[in-house]
């Protein structure tokens, strides 16, 4: 879901070369409408956010029986803790890097494998 003209993105959006967030899988941006491949790479990451999911959720699932049901919290913020690691400690993240590449694929997500953005790990240049 894309959620145009959202005050939460006037809020919260700073950077210059960004113009939404992404928060559980829902898109807030600050435009009235967007590019296609705007609106692509947004759906891009959506798509790698349900797989973050899907990823986290069986250890989650282990972890809560064993332990805690506190572990199921891990499901839906698998993708946010992923991708503000992997920013913090090599400064490119692999989400952005598949999503901006194939932004302007029309086809992209019929040619598209589980979880592709792995291939992006520990590489500075796509």
């Amino acid at each position: 879901m894309i959620i145009y003209n959202s005050r939460l993105a006037k809020l919260f959006v700073k950077a210059e070369n960004k113009h939404y967030f992404m928060l559980f899988g829902i898109c807030f941006t600050y435009h009235k409408h967007c590019e296609y491949w705007e609106e692509m790479e947004m759906l891009i990451h959506k798509r790698q956010y349900m797989e973050c999911m899907l990823l986290a959720a069986l250890p989650a699932f282990v972890l809560a029986c064993l332990f805690s049901w506190w572990f199921l919290l891990l499901i839906p913020s698998a993708y946010h803790i992923l991708y503000w690691l992997e920013l913090f400690l090599i400064k490119v993240s692999s989400f952005d890097k598949e999503a901006k590449k194939f932004s302007n694929d029309r086809m992209y997500f019929r040619r598209r494998k589980f979880a592709p953005w792995t291939r992006f790990y520990a590489r500075k240049n796509v």
